[in-house]
């Protein structure tokens, strides 16, 4: 069962609606999957936060201290 989480600055409904389906749509085609057990989560971000924790992905994939 495919579980997506999608952590992203603040967007409006109609957006928000949008990204899911096609998202939900790629996990149909490619994976394969049953609508049912696909699972989309939104959460918005602050932009300082969201920046922060970017930062320290990239800098952990980069090999840099973490």
């Amino acid at each position: 069962m495919p579980y997506i989480a999608i952590k992203g600055f603040p967007k409006d409904d109609d957006t928000l609606r949008k990204v899911a389906e096609r998202i939900n749509a790629a996990q149909l085609e490619l994976w394969g999957c049953r609508q049912e057990h696909i699972n989309i989560s939104y959460e918005a971000v602050a932009p300082r936060s969201g920046m922060s924790a970017l930062s320290a992905a990239r800098s952990c994939r980069t090999g840099t201290r973490c």
